[in-house]
């Protein structure tokens, strides 16, 4: 029994001690890692040179990533005023292979603001009761920012008023798009930034730019806090398509020039059985015929309604004189002329193009007026952009797991220890009387 003992003991000892330190070992040193809800970081800020370095205290897992954002700011003030319009930007991230980044942003020479925030999202303009970055600055007090250990990473200051002065005009493109001329004058402190569809654009002093836009509307916001609106209209330069030329239908070979439109081959075959009755003309009858005073048109084209009278049923059903047979009554009274004999024989369509008209696209201009304003800087929460954890088919093994095995290979070591000293307890037996 005590040998049976020996060997259980000396097996759990040793295999617990092996296998427990071996797992243990390889969930500490390989495997361990922090999804990006949760990491934590520490960083370095320098608001007058605009760079912010930022690096994960812990390695994130595989899929994971963070980003943030630097951000200069033209302001009121050298304190926190209101309104403010973006200078520059800067976004990187945080992931399992980069854990450290540096942003980088130009920052104006005049009153400025620089922050350093949790996620993608830009505020701009910056107004009295607009949206605040809040707790999503680095080194707040609260969290998302005071998961980052640090200075404070936003920034006020400059020693005088920036005094840009944008002009944006517009011309438009043969192609139905646009071109924004962008220029900031001379007498300007400090670029001149626009806010087009496809990103900020600044332009130094003294100069201009030009910067096609694929719209034939567009709205554009420059750091005066004015907004301008334009609509492309056609240029006088563009080629304009020529005219079609006149649709004009033709009319029958046997038909003659003056004959009446309301001619078919239906009427033209009837014959007249008395005097009042209507008389039916054949193409190749002349304009002139004679008629009763009490006779009148045939039907389909009468002197009282000329609309009924189609041209294009004429020139649809073309008749031959041969097809044609013709009776007339003896004349009664003066001849007069048939109402349709003087009509035209084809009418004719004669579709025209006005070439469109050339007006330089209409803008539209409107303006914020700044003021300082009394905020603290701390406003409403925007909440950081964070991608949802990658999920796995197989689990990581992290610390907390490692600490299990750990304590799992003690308590084998413990028990396998404990049977080894049993085994080897002395045998008390029994002594004769």
């Amino acid at each position: 029994m005590r040998n049976t003992l020996l060997v259980f003991g000396s097996t759990l000892l040793f295999g617990g001690a092996f296998a427990g330190t071996a797992f243990a070992s390889s969930a500490i040193s390989g495997t361990s890692c922090t999804p990006a809800s949760s990491a934590t970081y520490r960083h370095t800020f320098d608001g007058p040179a605009g760079t912010a370095t930022i690096t994960s205290t812990a390695a994130l897992c595989s899929g994971e990533r963070q980003a943030f954002t630097l951000v200069s700011y033209t302001a009121p003030s050298k304190s926190f005023g209101n309104p403010q319009f973006v200078y520059a930007t800067d976004t990187a991230a945080i992931t399992a292979t980069t854990p450290s980044i540096t942003l980088r942003v130009d920052v104006p020479g005049c009153y400025t603001q620089v922050d350093t925030v949790f996620g993608t999202n830009v505020i701009n303009p910056i107004v009295d009761g607009g949206p605040r970055y809040g707790t999503t600055k680095l080194g707040d007090t609260a969290a998302p920012g005071s998961r980052s250990a640090g200075v404070r990473a936003w920034y006020n200051g400059g020693t005088t008023t920036c005094a840009p002065q944008p002009a944006a005009t517009f011309t438009g493109d043969c192609d139905g798009t646009l071109t924004a001329h962008l220029a900031n004058s001379p007498a300007a402190n400090v670029d001149a930034v626009f806010d087009l569809p496809g990103g900020l654009v600044r332009v130094a002093p003294g100069t201009t730019r030009d910067v096609p836009v694929a719209a034939k509307q567009v709205t554009v916001r420059d750091n005066t806090f004015k907004t301008v609106t334009a609509t492309w209209t056609a240029p006088s330069s563009c080629d304009t398509p020529s005219a079609p030329p006149s649709a004009s239908p033709s009319a029958s070979p046997s038909a003659s020039p003056s004959a009446s439109p309301s001619a078919s081959p239906s009427t033209s075959e009837s014959t007249t059985a008395s005097p009042s009755t209507s008389e039916s003309v054949s193409p190749s009858t002349s304009a002139s015929i004679p008629t009763s005073p009490s006779t009148s048109a045939a039907p389909s084209a009468t002197a009282s309604d000329p609309a009924t009278a189609t041209p294009s049923a004429s020139m649809s059903t073309p008749t031959s004189p041969s097809e044609s047979q013709t009776t007339t009554t003896p004349p009664t009274s003066p001849a007069t002329p048939s109402p349709t004999a003087t009509t035209s024989t084809s009418p004719t369509a004669s579709p025209s193009a006005s070439a469109p008209q050339t007006n330089n696209p209409v803008e539209t201009v409107t303006e914020i007026t700044p003021t300082n304003g009394n905020g603290n800087g701390n406003g409403n929460t925007v909440t950081p952009t964070t991608p949802a954890p990658a999920t796995s088919s197989s689990l990581p093994v992290t610390g907390s797991n490692a600490t299990v095995l750990g304590g799992a290979a003690i308590f084998m070591i413990a028990f396998g220890g404990g049977l080894i000293l049993l085994s080897r307890r002395p045998h008390r037996g029994r002594h004769a009387a």
